[in-house]
């Protein structure tokens, strides 16, 4: 085993049971990701798992092709099926490299019955995250860091997947030491010392200050735990009290929420109801936080959603007049085609205002309250891995 701490193998035996079917391992070929793809490969022959291989060619690198071969040919030789995914379209911005890499993915685990994806992000990873995020004054639950199980990125492509990450607990250098002692090898990714990179200069200051290696877990420590308790608050409000209707809209009684968590669940709530893949934040959105806590409130629209708020009770809908689009097989992320449902394009905005009840009867199902409880299984199970 390249872990052979206990903890490790209960963690997998939890994320194991998140869902049936295959699970897909994201290897690049560094030594993060065949740490482990070995792990997991030791776990999986005596819990009769099948595994799946993916790693992506995202076409930026003349490499990238040896590199992708590489993979797969370790993967053949442990028995693994291994898929070979190519951006058609490279992009050398890592955040656009990151959403085009997580959409092809989840289209390909859909294809593969595949719900959970687990990925090689180390503690070292971890703590480089904490200090960009410090570095742009992120909010203490953004400290947090990575969690061990989160949704998909990418929105409506990666519904209902999950992403494991299994070494958090892990430190890179621990992990290449074992690889070394069980003679196995590992690709260097020249990029990886690209210090243009934000999280490769981070990486850099750290490496030579143990000090500040230490400061920084602390912090995530602390992000975590606040997180945790933050996300389990509003997750019990949301069985409690939150109204999802057919149509995708919210009902949500603040009243019975503590203020000081009001901010993560308007988050939420605006960005199901909006169908989109990443919360909203801003100055906008904490002055809608302020407002619910006025007497009064002005209706009002954000991030794709218009907000109202009769008789105390928050209402939260789709903003009629948002760009809408047709993605995955799922409109506006947030209805999702049924067999045979018919396509209906909006011309309008009167149309559009009419959408959420056509495509109810013309066999369209909101997703809203299905997106609402895969984020409540991801808290609860988050909250147990950290007790393993």
């Amino acid at each position: 085993m390249i872990i052979d701490e206990r903890s490790g193998t209960k963690r997998l035996d939890r994320f194991s049971a998140l869902a049936s079917g295959p699970i897909t391992l994201a290897v690049s070929g560094g030594g993060d990701s065949v740490a482990m793809l070995l792990h997991v490969y030791d776990w999986a022959k005596t819990n009769n798992r099948k595994l799946i291989v993916l790693t992506v060619d995202h076409g930026l690198r003349t490499e990238a092709k040896q590199e992708t071969d590489w993979v797969l040919n370790r993967a053949q030789a442990l028995g693994l099926p291994c898929e070979v995914l190519k951006v058609e379209n490279p992009n050398p911005s890592q955040n656009k490299s990151r959403v085009v890499r997580h959409q092809l993915i989840a289209k390909t685990m859909r294809k593969l019955d595949s719900k959970i994806l687990m990925l090689g992000h180390t503690l070292d990873d971890q703590v480089e995250t904490v200090a960009m995020r410090e570095r742009k004054k992120s909010f203490q639950r953004g400290l947090a860091g990575m969690a061990w199980i989160s949704p998909s990125p990418v929105w409506p492509e990666g519904r209902g997947l999950f992403l494991v990450r299994p070494l958090l607990k892990s430190k890179r250098g621990d992990l290449r030491d074992r690889l070394l002692d069980v003679g196995e090898s590992w690709i260097n990714d020249p990029s990886n010392d690209n210090v243009a990179y934000e999280r490769i200069a981070w990486r850099k200051k750290i490496e030579k200050s143990p000090k500040k290696f230490n400061e920084l877990k602390q912090l995530q420590l602390r992000g975590e735990f606040i997180k945790r308790a933050e996300d389990l608050e509003v997750s019990k409000w949301i069985t409690e009290s939150v109204i999802t209707s057919t149509d995708g809209t919210i009902i949500a009684p603040f009243r019975e929420l503590h203020k000081a968590v009001w901010r993560p669940a308007v988050q939420l709530l605006l960005q199901v109801v909006a169908g989109h893949a990443n919360p909203v934040a801003g100055k906008r959105m904490e002055n809608i936080v302020f407002a619910l806590n006025g007497k009064y409130f002005r209706p009002r629209t954000l991030g794709g959603t218009f907000l109202m708020r009769p008789n105390l009770e928050t209402t939260v809908t789709r903003d009629p007049g948002a760009e809408m689009s047709d993605i995955d097989g799922v409109w506006d992320g947030r209805f999702e085609r049924q067999p045979d449902a018919p396509i209906i394009v909006p011309t309008n905005r009167r149309v559009a205002k009419t959408l959420p009840r056509d495509y109810e009867q013309g066999g369209w199902k909101s997703i809203a309250s299905d997106r609402l409880q895969h984020w409540q299984k991801i808290v609860e199970e988050n909250e147990a891995i950290c007790r393993i």
